[in-house]
């Protein structure tokens, strides 16, 4: 299953969690950054320990291809989620999205390297 199908079939989580929690719309506008926020890092943080650990089993010469599986999983991360946030008309929404993004390709890249 495709990220983008992932995150469609989840419908901006982030953002209905956050409308769950949350009354006033300041509240919510903060809370959804703060998961976009947190998402973003995570993500950061993971793809950077997996791009060591590629490339560690790159350079042992144990599976020469999956450098070039891992950034072909990165680029269609980054064109998918731009394709698909990118038609949030609400900042809210787009924010949200990106969050979700984030979270599903988090996943596909714990996947990856188990």
């Amino acid at each position: 299953m495709s990220m983008l199908l992932a995150v469609t079939a989840a419908s901006a989580s982030a953002l209905d969690d956050c409308r769950a929690q949350k009354q006033a719309e300041a509240d919510i506008a903060l809370c959804v950054e703060t998961a976009q926020l947190r998402s973003t890092n995570h993500l950061r943080n993971l793809s950077n320990t997996t791009r060591e650990a590629v490339s560690e089993e790159t350079r042992s010469g144990k599976r020469r291809s999956r450098m070039r599986e891992y950034r072909k999983l990165e680029a269609r991360h980054v064109h998918e989620r731009n394709t698909l946030c990118r038609k949030q008309t609400d900042p809210l929404e787009r924010r949200a999205c990106i969050a979700d993004m984030n979270d599903a390709h988090a996943a596909e890249l714990k996947r990856f390297m188990e």
